[in-house]
């Protein structure tokens, strides 16, 4: 586990976002290329737990946007301190055959940790 400080869009900021946007454009239709784009690019990412590339990627990506909006929205961040576990490579071999394994852990516990050189069996 390590200790490490992190920038967290707080999920307020996307409904202020998306109530300025209807705001602004109420009588607009949903643009549906735009929401399948970020869909896509949201939810693209194998796994978007905190510290992941996939948070990281998605929270520049939410920052990008909310950027593109000038002066109609403005982006609050509130940076805290959290526990999570780092992972830098995770497996499963069975056979001849690897696959990759995207651990997780239960909010506020400490999970049991896999020693460096792995296990086998």
């Amino acid at each position: 586990m390590a200790r490490r400080r992190h920038t967290w869009t707080i999920i307020c900021s996307l409904i202020v976002l998306a109530i300025a946007a209807a705001s602004r454009q109420s009588s607009a239709a949903v643009d549906d290329a735009a929401f399948r784009n970020d869909l896509k690019t949201l939810a693209g990412a194998p796994t978007r737990v905190i510290g992941s590339q996939g948070y990281k990627d998605a929270f520049a990506y939410i920052e990008h946007e909310i950027g593109k909006l000038g002066g109609a929205v403005t982006l609050q961040r509130h940076e805290f301190t959290v526990m999570m576990p780092v992972t830098e490579s995770a497996t499963i071999r069975i056979g001849d055959s690897t696959a990759p394994v995207f651990p997780f852990w239960p909010g506020g516990v400490r999970v049991n940790a896999t020693p460096p050189q792995g296990i086998t069996g």
